[in-house]
């Protein structure tokens, strides 16, 4: 049977269990479903549901107690619980609140399983801190995103045929830093971001924007995208500039009713954008003391000291360094543009505005984590970059020859994980390449000789 024959949905419900296969493993393995920042998430959603409220004092000092499998650190670094907290007397809380949120109806049904399986004679803690709570966060975030990714698909059958679709997700997917945060770490809200991120853009570039419900939609995805991560409101930019073109274009040629319907058009997307987005607004105020603020406090935006050059190229987490298929997803823009300008315009704007804000954050380099993971809220332009490539590079040279340069990015990619898994790269330091490469060795002699599971 030939992937021709294979219905779409079909082959993502297939790629959904792949992933959490993976992820189970990961789990049983590992005896944890959160980790890294994903435990500052999950401390929320277990303090709305249990304690309603978000005093997550007594969620800190828990997992004060823990250390993450990888990194032998406690869960909860003892310096949250040291600092005095914010001016309204709060625990300071610097992860944003949209992931904690989507969490919430994973969390009820992971709840109500453990209790119905206690009630049949089990005793698995029903304290919202055993592994099937955290289990379920997971479980929550790679369903989203395999959603996600099942709607950048959608957006990118309008350009290139399915084949070159699926191949092009695929490649991006096992060749980036999304795998890792997908299948072996989605408590962090990096894949949950993608989603939404696709979501938006899907609608925005493919709905009618003559009716209402057009809008409200956009509002609402928009509110929860820019909750999930603050960074996704610079993709709101394409709203600003497109109302400001038409406004113009409406007065230059006196059609001041089609105007009224382009304002009460925006109108309706800054409404429910402001409703979806005010729980966030809301927790703000009660743990900083205002509506709109940055929590990880004024030096962690660098407005005016940029390290582009470094976020892109050096061997600390670079984007390019660390997953060279990206690049080829940008020039792949150019073969984009001739499908359509309009587009390709707007994601060159949005990776711009994403490669500026994240080389200004203090830790511009990701910090512990694995890869440029700031960057996974761009999938859906790397993956239509290197569509349109790979659709251009098919009629120059035999596809076998794509298939096998895609295929050894991907192993390179697992190779990094890998070597990130094992400590001998990541934490925030410089790997060169010449120690990549030795690590390389030094891993397939850990696998051959069974060390890994030592």
């Amino acid at each position: 049977m030939t992937i021709k024959k294979i219905s779409e949905k079909r082959i993502f419900l297939i790629f959904f269990l792949i992933i959490l296969s993976l992820f189970s493993i990961r789990t049983v393995i590992t005896k944890e479903g959160v980790g890294s920042d994903g435990v500052f998430h999950f401390v929320i959603t277990r303090s709305i549901f249990f304690d309603n409220d978000i005093n997550v004092s007594n969620e800190y000092e828990f997992y004060n107690d823990f250390t993450t499998y990888f990194t032998g650190n406690p869960k909860i670094p003892s310096f949250f619980l040291d600092n005095p907290g914010t001016k309204t007397g709060h625990r300071n809380i610097v992860a944003p609140l949209g992931v904690d949120l989507l969490w919430l109806p994973f969390f009820a049904l992971a709840h109500s399983i453990i209790l119905f399986i206690n009630w049949i004679g089990f005793n698995i803690p029903a304290n919202g801190y055993s592994l099937p709570y955290e289990y379920a966060a997971g479980f929550g975030s790679i369903l989203i995103g395999i959603f996600g990714l099942y709607c950048l698909y959608k957006f990118s059958r309008k350009y290139f045929d399915k084949e070159i679709c699926l191949f092009s997700i695929t490649s991006i997917f096992f060749a980036s830093s999304l795998f890792f945060y997908t299948a072996l770490q989605p408590s962090v809200s990096h894949v949950v971001s993608m989603a939404f991120v696709s979501f938006f853009i899907y609608w925005w570039f493919s709905k009618d924007k003559n009716k209402v419900s057009t809008w409200i939609i956009l509002g609402i995805i928009s509110g929860i995208m820019v909750m999930v991560r603050w960074q996704n409101i610079l993709f709101l930019s394409v709203v600003g500039i497109e109302f400001i073109k038409e406004i113009f274009d409406r007065i230059k040629n006196k059609n001041f009713i089609a105007g009224y319907h382009v304002l009460l058009g925006h109108l309706l997307f800054f409404l429910f954008f402001t409703i979806f987005f005010s729980p966030q607004m809301f927790f703000w105020k009660i743990q900083q003391g205002s509506f709109l603020t940055i929590p990880q406090g004024p030096g962690f935006l660098t407005w005016f000291h940029p390290h582009l050059f470094e976020m892109l190229f050096l061997d600390n987490n670079g984007l390019f360094y660390f997953t060279p298929l990206i690049l080829f997803s940008v020039i792949g823009l150019y073969f984009l543009y001739k499908k359509d300008k309009n587009l390709t315009l707007y994601f060159i704007i949005f990776l711009i505005l994403q490669i500026y804000i994240n080389s200004i954050v203090s830790d511009w380099n990701g910090g512990e984590g694995f890869g440029a993971r700031r960057f996974i809220n761009c999938t859906i332009i790397f993956v239509l970059g290197f569509a349109a490539l790979v659709e251009y590079l098919s009629h120059k040279i035999k596809i076998k020859w794509i298939y096998i340069s895609v295929l050894l990015l991907i192993l390179w990619n697992l190779n990094l994980i890998s070597q990130y898994l094992f400590g001998m790269i990541g934490l925030g330091k410089p790997t060169p390449l010449r120690d990549l490469i030795i690590n390389t060795f030094k891993l397939i002699y850990k696998i051959i000789s069974l060390d890994f599971i030592k």
